[in-house]
């Protein structure tokens, strides 16, 4: 029986007969023993991470230092993500991040030298495009990443 699209409930039977087959690749019988002593199993999908890794950005326009930037992203529990950026102007870490992985957007908020920024976009299959924005509204620039690296 399916509760949402998230989570899936097996039953007791099920839940041997998938353990009885993990157990045969992997070896370990306390899988099995495990199951068949549960009522109702939870099987949660893990959601791909479409995120973490290196990635190599291009601003557009002219820029000082060329417009490049590299971004270390690693997404954790409950769309939190950890950055770092490097760039000719800035390097350091997020202070905070997030993704939505229902609308791909990723944020990643910074304290420069010149105050705070945000970067933030869109990450399709490799790709993230999106702006960097200063605290203050006077700075706005379009950027395209991609993952260089997973």
């Amino acid at each position: 029986m399916i509760k949402n699209e998230r989570e899936y409930r097996i039953t007791k039977t099920q839940a041997a007969k998938f353990a009885k087959a993990l157990d045969s690749m992997i070896g370990e019988p306390e899988v099995e023993e495990a199951a068949a002593e549960a009522k109702e199993i939870v099987v949660k999908p893990q959601p791909v991470d479409r995120i973490s890794g290196t990635w190599t950005a291009k601003m557009s326009g002219e820029v000082p230092g060329g417009g490049e930037f590299d971004l270390k992203l690693e997404l954790g529990a409950r769309g939190k993500v950890e950055a770092s950026l490097d760039s000719p102007m800035y390097t350091g870490s997020a202070k905070e991040g997030s993704f939505k992985p229902s609308t791909s957007q990723l944020s990643l908020q910074f304290e420069g030298e010149f105050g705070p920024f945000t970067i933030e976009g869109k990450v399709g299959d490799d790709v993230f495009v999106g702006q960097i924005l200063s605290g203050s509204g006077g700075f706005q620039m379009d950027f395209e990443a991609k993952r260089t690296e997973k």
